[in-house]
C-alpha cells in the first residue's frame, strides 16, 4: 500500500508552517486584528459587490464555475502563530464552492487561486479547534485547502463545507442503521447528532456509534460517529493545551466511497482513505470506547 499522505490530527496548537503566500507578521498586525471586532470573523456575503476583493469571484469562477451568494465565504486578513514563536499574516482569503470543485483564492501578495480540488478528489473534510482558533481543511490526495479562522464564525464555515459533503457519492446496497437514538444521549451529543452538520443531506438512515458519553471526566475525550451510504462522520471533543476541550466538537468527514478501513489505535482511529495512486491516512484522536466500536461497526457494514 502506497501512502500518499499521513495527517496526524492530534492538535495542541495551530502553528502550521508559513505558506508561500503569507507574509511575516509584526506587532502592528496583532493590534489591527484585535481592533476589527466582528469584521475579524468569517463572512458569508449576501451579495458579492462591495463585500469581496475585486478579482476574487472572477478568478474563482475560472477554477470552479459559476458562483452565487451562499457559495463563497471570506476570511479577513489574519495574523497567526507559526513554529518557532513567530507570526505570519494570512491575506484575505475567499473559499468558493462550485458544482463539482472547491477552490481557495488569496489576496495580495499572491492575488490568485492557490489551490483547487475537484469533489471527486476530496479525501476528507476536517474542522478542528484549539480554543477560539478554528482550522478547516479540505483534504486532497496531494495537498489541502486550509482556512484558519475565529470560531465565533464557525456557523459560516461549516455551512460552506456542507456543500462539499453533499457532493460525496453514495454506495448502493450498503444502507445501515441502528445504534442509540439522539434523545438517549447527553444533551451535547444529542444536539450534535440532530445538527445539520451531522445530517448534511437531511434525515436519512444512519448507524450511530457513541463513546462513553454518559461519563464526564475532564481528562477523558468523548465523541460520537455516524455512518451513512455517503460518509463516515466522526465528532469528538478537541485537544487543548493541558487537556480536553469539553465545550467544543471537532468534525472529521470521509466519503464512504473512499473509505478503505478504520482501525483502533492508541486512543485514536486510523482511517485509511483510498485515492488514485495510493492511500491518505488520518490519525484521528478518539476515546477507546469509541474507536473499538467504530472500527467493528465499519467492518461489519462492509465498504
Amino acid at each position: 500500500m502506497d501512502l500518499l499522505r499521513v495527517l496526524d490530527l492530534h492538535q495542541n496548537e495551530l502553528s502550521d508552517p508559513e505558506e508561500r503566500w503569507e507574509t511575516p507578521g509584526v506587532e502592528a498586525d496583532l493590534r489591527t486584528y484585535a481592533s476589527l471586532r466582528r469584521a475579524a470573523y468569517p463572512l458569508l456575503p449576501a451579495k458579492f459587490e462591495g463585500n469581496l476583493p475585486d478579482r476574487a469571484v472572477a478568478d474563482l469562477e475560472e477554477a470552479v464555475g459559476t458562483l452565487r451568494p451562499g457559495d463563497v465565504v471570506m476570511v479577513p486578513r489574519t495574523p497567526r502563530p507559526i513554529p518557532g514563536g513567530d507570526w505570519a499574516v494570512t491575506p484575505t482569503s475567499v473559499l468558493g464552492i462550485g458544482a463539482d470543485a472547491v477552490a481557495l483564492w488569496v489576496d495580495e501578495p499572491a492575488t490568485c487561486v492557490v489551490t483547487s480540488i475537484p469533489f471527486r478528489d476530496v479525501a476528507a473534510v476536517l474542522d478542528l479547534t484549539v480554543l477560539l482558533y478554528g482550522r478547516l481543511e479540505i483534504v486532497g490526495p496531494q495537498r489541502s485547502i486550509v482556512l484558519r479562522y475565529n470560531t465565533v464564525g464557525r456557523d459560516e464555515m461549516r455551512a460552506m463545507t456542507l456543500a462539499v459533503r453533499r457532493g460525496f457519492a453514495a454506495i448502493a446496497g450498503t444502507q445501515v442503521a441502528g445504534g442509540p437514538v439522539p434523545e438517549d444521549l447527553p444533551h451535547k451529543w444529542m444536539a450534535v447528532l440532530k445538527s445539520r452538520e451531522a445530517q448534511p443531506r437531511g434525515r436519512e438512515p444512519r448507524l450511530v456509534i457513541a463513546g462513553n458519553t454518559q461519563e464526564r471526566e475532564e481528562t477523558v475525550r468523548n465523541g460520537v460517529a455516524t455512518l451513512t451510504t455517503s460518509e463516515l462522520l466522526i465528532a469528538v471533543e478537541p485537544e487543548v493545551p493541558g487537556g480536553v476541550g469539553m465545550y467544543g466538537v471537532d468534525l472529521v468527514a470521509v466519503p464512504r466511497t473512499r473509505l478503505a478501513s478504520v482501525e483502533p489505535g492508541d486512543r485514536e482511529l486510523i482511517v485509511d482513505v483510498a485515492m488514485a495512486g495510493g492511500t491518505v491516512r488520518l490519525r484521528v484522536p478518539a476515546p477507546p470506547a469509541l474507536d473499538s466500536q467504530l472500527a467493528a461497526a465499519v467492518r461489519g457494514a462492509g465498504r
